[in-house]
C-alpha cells in the first residue's frame, strides 16, 4: 500500500533517536556519521597516507590509570586516560603510522638515519608514577617506544603529592570557593613580575593561577595552599629518582620538562631553570650521557626562551603547538619547534570510554603541517 504524504512528513521511517533530537544534536549526529563514513570507507586513511608521506606526528599524554585504581576518580580528567583507551590508541598508531623512538628523532637532527614516512612519536609530560606502573606495560605489550619529559623538581621532591594537583582538584571539585580563588589569585599575581603571564582566551583561570604559583619556591608557595584539601593521600603521584632507571629499562626514554614546571616565559632567566633541569635529570637517571630533548612546560615559549634552550644544549625542542611536523632530508624541518597534539579521552572516546577511531583520525590527520 502506498505511504500517505502525511505519514512521510512525520518521518515514520526515521530512527527514533533522530526524530527526538533538537537541531544541534541532529547536526552533531550527522557530523559523526560523516566522520565514520570517511574513516571506515578508507577515504580518510588514504588521504592521510598520501598527504603525510614526509611528516612526523608527535602525540602528548600525561597520565595513564586503570579504572579500578582508586586514583582514577581523583585524577584530572583532561590529563588522564584509562589503560584500555591507551591500548586502543597504540593500536591506532600502529595501524596508521611508523612509531619511532626519541633517539631516532635526535639522530635524524644530527644527520643520522632518515625518519620513516608518517612517523609518530609518543610522549608523556611531567613524570607521573603511573607512567611506569600502567603505561610502560601497555607499551611493552605492543612493542612500542615512548618518551617521558620529566619535571625534575617534582620527581626529586620527597612529597607524595605534587602541589599543583591540589590546586587543580580544589578548583575542579568546588573546594576552592570564588572568594578563596580570588585571594589566592591576588597573592600569586603579587609574587610575579608584571606582565610575565598573558592568559590565552581558551585557557581556564586555574591554569593561569598554577602557572604563577609555579614561579614561587616551595617555602613561599606552601602557606598559600595549605588549607586546600590534599589529594590521593598515601600514594606518591610522581616517579621517584630510582624509578627513572626502571622506566628506561622498560624501554621508555627520558627528556627534560623544566626544573620547576613554571612557564619559562615567566622566569627572569629561563636558561638557569633549563640548565638545572638538565643536570638534575642526568644526576637522577644515571647512565644518560646526553640530554638533548626538551618539552616546554605549559607549552609556553618565545624567542628568548628558544635561544636559552639552544644555549643550554637542546637540539630537539618540543612545543604544545598542535601541528604535524614536516620532514626534510636531515630530519624534522624545524627541530627547534616540534609540534605535539594532545590526546584527550573525553573528546575521543565513546560512552564506554573506548577510542572512537574515526574521531582520532579526524583529530590527527587534519592538523596543519608546519
Amino acid at each position: 500500500m502506498q505511504e500517505s504524504p502525511a505519514r512521510e512528513r512525520v518521518g515514520v521511517d526515521k530512527p527514533m533517536a533522530l526524530r527526538r533530537m533538537d537541531p544541534g544534536d541532529m547536526n552533531e549526529a550527522l557530523k559523526r556519521i560523516a566522520k565514520k563514513a570517511a574513516y571506515f570507507s578508507g577515504v580518510l586513511p588514504i588521504q592521510h597516507a598520501l598527504e603525510h608521506r614526509d611528516t612526523l606526528t608527535a602525540v602528548m599524554f600525561h597520565r595513564v590509570l586503570d579504572r579500578d585504581d582508586p586514583r582514577w576518580n581523583d585524577a584530572n580528567p583532561r590529563d588522564t586516560v584509562s589503560t584500555e583507551f591507551f591500548a586502543d590508541c597504540l593500536r591506532f598508531f600502529h595501524r596508521h603510522y611508523d612509531v619511532v623512538a626519541l633517539e631516532d628523532v635526535i639522530r635524524s637532527t644530527k644527520g643520522g638515519a632518515r625518519l620513516p614516512s608518517r612517523g609518530l612519536l609518543i610522549t608523556f609530560d611531567d613524570g607521573w608514577s603511573d607512567n611506569l606502573r600502567y603505561a610502560a606495560p601497555v607499551l611493552r605489550a605492543q612493542g612500542l617506544p615512548a618518551v617521558v619529559f620529566v619535571t625534575v623538581d617534582a620527581v626529586a621532591s620527597r612529597d607524595a603529592e605534587w602541589w599543583q594537583e591540589r590546586v587543580y582538584a580544589a578548583y575542579r571539585t568546588g573546594a576552592m570557593t570564588p572568594e578563596r580563588h580570588a585571594a589566592l589569585d591576588a597573592a600569586a599575581t603579587a609574587a610575579v613580575r608584571p606582565g610575565a603571564w598573558v592568559q590565552r582566551p581558551d585557557e581556564p583561570s586555574v591554569l593561569s593561577l598554577i602557572a604563577r604559583l609555579g614561579t614561587l619556591d616551595a617555602a613561599r608557595r606552601a602557606p598559600l595552599i595549605a588549607d586546600l584539601p590534599p589529594r590521593e593521600q598515601g600514594t606518591r603521584m610522581m616517579l621517584t629518582p630510582a624509578e627513572l632507571a626502571a622506566l628506561r629499562q622498560a624501554g621508555v626514554e627520558l627528556g627534560v620538562h623544566g626544573f620547576s614546571h613554571a612557564p619559562l616565559t615567566m622566569l627572569a632567566d629561563p636558561g638557569d631553570d633549563l640548565a638545572l633541569a638538565r643536570e638534575g635529570l642526568r644526576s637522577m637517571a644515571g647512565g644518560i650521557s646526553s640530554l638533548d630533548a626538551l618539552a616546554y612546560p605549559h607549552g609556553r615559549y618565545d624567542a628568548g626562551v628558544q635561544a636559552a634552550a639552544e644555549r643550554v644544549g637542546f637540539t630537539a625542542i618540543f612545543t604544545s603547538d598542535e601541528h604535524i611536523n614536516r620532514l626534510k632530508p636531515g630530519g624534522v624541518a624545524n627541530a627547534r619547534s616540534i609540534g605535539r597534539i594532545v590526546i584527550d579521552q573525553q573528546l575521543l572516546s565513546d560512552e564506554r570510554g573506548r577510542l572512537r577511531s574515526e574521531e582520532m583520525a579526524t583529530w590527527l590527520f587534519r592538523r596543519p603541517l608546519q
